[in-house]
């Protein structure tokens, strides 16, 4: 790991605010990307993490790595719908135990949809 200075939108900044908007503990976000909770108050107040920890981090929150490193990023989504943007931004907020349990139901009932269309389409 890198020492850096942190400075005004860092990556340490980055990661305690979208950790502190998805009301997440440090112990939560250590537990997703398989570090140490001492680690990740680390990267907070500015050490580097390596490329791979990187990755986990932005897989975590559901951000790229460019975003992390740079604050910006040239992906955008347009959600039209109130509703279902409220609900994305509830998912967002949910610990990554309880938010991968409901990825994994969701994924069934996409495959059970699927089935269903290519039942009818026979």
């Amino acid at each position: 790991m890198q020492k850096k200075t942190q400075k005004e939108g860092s990556l340490g900044q980055r990661i305690r605010q979208l950790r502190r908007e998805r009301e997440w503990t440090q112990e939560q976000l250590a537990e997703a990307i398989e570090a140490h909770v001492q680690t990740v108050g680390l990267y907070e107040k500015g050490t580097l993490p390596t490329a791979l920890v990187l990755k986990r981090i932005a897989d975590a929150f559901g951000v790229s790595m460019e975003y992390l490193v740079s604050g910006e990023t040239n992906n955008t989504v347009t959600i039209k719908s109130k509703d279902l943007l409220k609900r994305i931004d509830q998912l967002q907020r949910l610990n990554p135990h309880s938010l991968k349990s409901l990825m994994d139901v969701m994924d069934v009932y996409i495959r059970d949809q699927q089935v269903k269309e290519l039942a009818r389409a026979s």
